[in-house]
């Protein structure tokens, strides 16, 4: 199973008890993929996962006036005036043209905010597989719907942006800890632990590379530096003999070509008595000026 698929049986099996939180989650799947058309309420379900929680929320809040209908289709289609009047009434909802929208009346609490994400996230949403990205999205049918749970997430403390997308718009989050919250807020908290889990191997994953990116660069830098050093020291060896150099200088370049891929450090901590880095670099230099000096002669 996908990573989304995982969260969504998690948050679809954790129906909320109270009656207020239920009816939030229930108006998060209907303000989703409802809409309304000549009077008919039409509800998309798009698999039997949500067919039956979709049946098991309007048996709890509407009992004998619900009376269950074949929905394998993917769709429920409500036609009885009474019914359809008592939805529209316990969800607040709103009808302009054929979409529905949602009275933030039925919003107030924290938890009533949780419920509702989470019938959004099951109508319409996904998780991409952290191994991959960081990304959760909110598909909605238009910008207004959009604006709207924005609005709900952002009063949830998650930083939710908006983008169009094909026919509809989704609205997203791409940080990580914004992720982490997020199913947090809708009590996926086994899915929540497998992403912090993936994060937690990647950023080590990554502090590894950067190590070993930048022990490289270092050996490539020293070993840069050794070739240079060793090209000066084998042309004045080639055209005039190391005797030539001063005794604190040949000493450094015998050892220098004795051990052509010690960093500065090492190599001054290997001559007798050892040599700090600084004096080290002080003696290559001369060296490298007297190289240079014979060149310009010869």
């Amino acid at each position: 199973m996908s990573y989304s698929t995982d969260i969504r049986l998690e948050i679809s099996g954790r129906i909320p008890h109270a009656v207020h939180c239920r009816i939030a989650f229930l108006a998060g799947i209907v303000f989703t993929n409802g809409s309304m058309s000549d009077d008919t309420l039409v509800i998309r379900l798009k698999d039997e996962l949500l067919q039956k929680l979709y049946i098991r929320l309007m048996r709890s809040l509407f009992e004998e006036d619900y009376q269950e209908s074949d929905i394998s289709s993917g769709k429920e289609k409500i036609t009885d005036a009474l019914l359809v009047q008592k939805i529209t009434e316990k969800l607040k909802l709103r009808f302009e043209e054929e979409s529905i929208y949602l009275d933030r009346i039925v919003l107030q609490n924290t938890c009533c905010k949780s419920a509702f994400l989470k019938g959004c996230f099951l109508a319409a949403g996904s998780v991409t597989d952290p191994n991959k990205s960081y990304h959760l999205e909110f598909s909605q049918s238009n910008s207004r719907k959009a604006e709207f749970l924005g609005g709900i997430l952002k009063d949830m403390s998650l930083p939710g942006k908006i983008a169009k997308r094909r026919d509809g718009y989704i609205v997203y989050l791409k940080d990580s800890d914004s992720i982490v919250d997020a199913l947090g807020v809708m009590g996926a908290g086994s899915a929540l632990m497998t992403f912090e889990n993936v994060r937690i191997l990647k950023e080590i994953r990554n502090s590894v590379n950067r190590e070993v990116n930048c022990d490289t660069a270092n050996m490539n830098k020293v070993a840069n530096a050794a070739a240079k050093d060793i090209e000066d020291i084998e042309y004045i060896e080639k055209n005039a003999g190391l005797s030539v150099l001063p005794d604190t200088l040949r000493e450094l370049a015998e050892m220098r070509l004795q051990f052509p891929y010690l960093s500065l450090k090492d190599l001054g901590q290997s001559m007798n008595p050892p040599l700090g880095k600084s004096g080290v670099n002080h003696r290559i230099r001369r060296i490298r000026e007297i190289a240079d000096k014979m060149r310009m002669k010869m």
